[in-house]
């Protein structure tokens, strides 16, 4: 019996031996990624030799061999095999180099379209030649090559060419200025005139005085339109301006905004406007007759006179002289006056109204409200406010 365990043991153990000396087979599996159908271990992995690399006896991509001959290790990328790694030999080449070898390799892309997430068509040596060169333009009006902008985590790249990226993302072309104002014997971009004779003709020409500027990153001046009009002009250097007037004819008394457009040459624009606004004028001061004239009124002496198209009046003064009576006239059409304080106290019953034709200095006439005092005084009168 105990010869027969002994036999029994030594049969075991040489299998075990066996084992170990032929790999062990592992049989498929379907778990994900168990691909093989056998490995061979004998302490390491056991990789096969193989005498020449180019035959294939596999469809997996993958799979690895030891060429018998020159020991170098081969691997299959699902079309032929490739040496892995270089083999026995250790590539020392510098970081920098290898960026300079891609970057003077101008037929290596390394920038494509992919579908529809574009990030550009180029290559490392496009990108290099660009950067070097500061992106010279043939139509750059960029003064030294200032950046204007930076590109932010999120911007969108179009179909661009690296060269038209980089100056979309760091030269983005800035508006350019402009202004606008009107002269009709006064200068203001918001111009206030008095009314005029509609005779012999309900028309008159003003002046526009327009400015087109560019700023340091603001592309060629192409179109200056100044109400409709296109004035000749000299494209301004970068960071100047240049200017000009036209002649245009508006409609006496009738409020207008004229306006004017700066074009570049990529299409930004900027505009200014300016209103002319006709207005009536309004008048106050001391009169020598207890109803006060046209004459006595348009003089004003002691007051003063301004353009205006209200009735109401905060605190003025008017100087007397001797004896005089004070007064205070406006047009007819802006309606009777409610209140006439002087003093801090209400005083409208001491005033009497009176309405007179007034013919302005432009030969425009119209009838005044005339707002005389009762009663004469011999010194400064001061707070009259009137509504």
């Amino acid at each position: 019996m105990m010869k027969k365990i002994i036999y029994l043991l030594l049969f075991i153990f040489s299998c075990v031996l066996t084992s170990y000396g032929q790999g062990q087979p592992y049989l498929p599996h379907n778990n994900y990624g168990d691909q093989w159908q056998r490995l061979i271990v004998h302490r390491s992995l056991i990789i096969p030799f193989q005498d020449t690399v180019t035959q294939s006896d596999t469809t997996r991509a993958g799979a690895i061999v030891i060429h018998r001959t020159s020991r170098q290790l081969y691997f299959w990328n699902g079309f032929s095999w490739n040496l892995a790694g270089g083999g026995s030999t250790i590539d020392t080449t510098s970081l920098s180099n290898r960026i300079n070898t891609k970057f003077n390799n101008a037929d290596t892309p390394r920038f494509q379209r992919k579908a529809d997430t574009l990030v550009w068509d180029a290559t490392f040596s496009d990108l290099n030649n660009a950067i070097a060169t500061r992106i010279p333009l043939s139509d750059s009006v960029y003064s030294g090559g200032i950046i204007s902008s930076v590109p932010i985590v999120g911007d969108t790249i179009n179909s661009l060419s690296v060269k038209d990226w980089i100056n979309q993302a760091f030269y983005a072309s800035q508006v350019p200025t402009t202004s606008l104002t009107v002269s009709l014997g006064t200068t203001s971009a918001a111009l206030q005139v008095e009314y005029r004779a509609l005779t012999p003709t309900s028309d008159t020409t003003v002046l526009l005085n327009w400015t087109a500027g560019r700023q340091l990153a603001t592309r060629n001046i192409t179109l200056v339109k100044v109400m409709g009009i296109a004035p000749t002009f000299t494209n301004p250097a970068a960071g100047s301006s240049t200017s000009g007037s036209e002649s245009y004819t508006v409609t006496k008394n009738v409020n207008i905004t004229v306006r004017d457009t700066v074009t570049t040459s990529d299409g930004k624009t900027a505009t200014a406007s300016a209103t002319i606004t006709w207005l009536p004028r309004r008048y106050w001061g001391r009169s020598s007759l207890s109803a006060a004239t046209s004459g006595i009124v348009t003089t004003a002496a002691g007051g003063g006179s301004e353009l205006n198209s209200s009735k109401a009046k905060s605190s003025f003064s008017i100087t007397a002289s001797g004896t005089n009576y004070i007064y205070y006239a406006y047009p007819t059409s802006l309606g009777s006056l409610t209140s006439i304080v002087v003093g801090g106290f209400e005083s409208i019953g001491a005033f009497t109204l009176t309405v007179v034709s007034i013919t302005n200095a432009f030969g425009y006439t119209q009838n005044y409200n005339v707002y005389t005092s009762n009663n004469t005084f011999a010194s400064t009168v001061s707070g009259i406010i009137t509504n």
